[in-house]
């Protein structure tokens, strides 16, 4: 799986007001198509109901080796 969100390809991060101003009046039409084509990937592949699945398969399949080993002692009676 990619990596996630990321800042200035999924969104931006503004500190006030002034500042989610200018990006809004100083970002080109085309970095905001490119930014929803990317958010739109980000989704199909989190978000989704079949990309959570893959998500969730893939890390069932890390977590595999640690299944069955065993009841600890101490929770034996």
């Amino acid at each position: 799986f990619p990596s996630h969100d990321r800042e200035g390809v999924h969104f931006f991060t503004a500190s006030s007001p002034e500042e989610v101003r200018r990006i809004v009046e100083t970002t080109p039409p085309e970095r905001w198509a490119a930014m929803s084509a990317a958010c739109r990937e980000w989704w199909r592949i989190y978000a989704s109901a079949e990309g959570l699945f893959r998500l969730t398969q893939a890390r069932i399949e890390q977590c595999r080796p640690y299944f069955n080993v065993g009841i600890p002692t101490k929770f034996l009676m």
